[in-house]
């Protein structure tokens, strides 16, 4: 009797041991298991279903990885996002322009995110990550405020955080429904140069630009509608352009509109005379994500200050 309930009770542990490890190769396999997205471009690829390693090689994306919560998974980013995301002083840190594809491949990423401009111009290190069964993210130049959105709907997917990108989006959507209705009201649209690099080496953003669309957004007029993306101009052209307001974003330089109100050759400009001239923040209106709403109700505030005086 005895021999008989000791080998009933052997063949309960060995039963017992054999499901713990069916479930332990489960869980294994569930840890290791992955998930198909498609990307704004319609791409079809597979992600880690929990990712924990994350490499963002654009300001951008951090900022919006940031706000879904996920900042504690990255583990490196481009030398710019620190500047706008605070406590990653310590990530390694790669130029988006020039990736150190060793340093990166070294912490085994499981996702990494880039732009299309560091795709063109590191193509083959981006490729050799993919060859080790890395996932790229490569999320498009955004032209207008539906790209944008897109490229946080993607970003949010990919970091499983689908509702939490939603509520960004929506709450964007929301206040640019709001500014939209109060601009309106507006009855003598002014003209705007937006001005994202000084002279002499003048750059400033005409259509198909989300500048572009954020000066329409506020009631204004871009003065440079008629050119397409990035424009580099002459200040012979800046001066006839004679805008009534002149934004400015450049942050390399101390004091950007003191410069403007300064030059001799500009003291007819409208915008120079009236000194209607105005910094706006760099990072809010040049990082293509949901932080352009900041930027907007700032050139909604000087640029018509009497219909946005109640703008919070």
């Amino acid at each position: 009797m005895k021999n008989k309930l000791l080998k009933i009770g052997l063949l309960l542990i060995i039963l017992s041991l054999s499901a713990c490890a069916k479930n332990n190769e489960k869980t294994k396999e569930n840890s290791h298991s992955e998930v198909e997205i498609t990307t704004v471009q319609g791409e079809k690829i597979s992600i880690p279903s929990n990712i924990s390693r994350i490499v963002s090689l654009s300001p951008a994306v951090t900022q919006v990885i940031d706000d879904l919560g996920q900042k504690d998974k990255l583990i490196a980013v481009d030398s710019q996002s620190p500047k706008y995301v605070k406590n990653l002083e310590n990530l390694e840190q790669s130029d988006m322009m020039n990736l150190d594809l060793e340093k990166i491949m070294a912490l085994k990423p499981e996702v990494v995110f880039v732009t299309d401009l560091t795709m063109f111009q590191s193509s083959d290190k981006i490729e050799k990550i993919k060859e080790k069964g890395t996932t790229v993210v490569v999320l498009p130049a955004e032209k207008n405020f539906k790209e944008i959105k897109d490229n946080i709907r993607l970003v949010a997917l990919t970091v499983n955080q689908k509702e939490k990108g939603q509520a960004i989006i929506s709450k964007m959507e929301k206040d640019i429904t709001a500014l939209k209705k109060q601009a309106e009201t507006i009855t003598h649209k002014k003209s705007v140069l937006f001005e994202i690099a000084a002279s002499p080496e003048i750059y400033s953003m005409g259509k198909e630009t989300f500048i572009n669309e954020m000066i329409e957004t506020i009631g204004a007029t871009n003065v440079m509608a008629k050119e397409t993306g990035a424009v580099k101009i002459s200040e012979e052209a800046a001066i006839l352009s004679n805008p009534d307001v002149i934004l400015t974003n450049v942050n390399y330089m101390p004091h950007p509109v003191d410069d403007i109100l300064k030059m001799n050759t500009w003291k007819e400009v409208k915008a120079v005379k009236n000194k209607a001239v105005y910094y706006i923040d760099n990072g809010r209106s040049s990082l293509p994500n949901q932080y352009i709403v900041g930027a907007m109700k700032e050139m909604a505030k000087v640029v018509y200050p009497d219909v946005f005086k109640n703008l919070e």
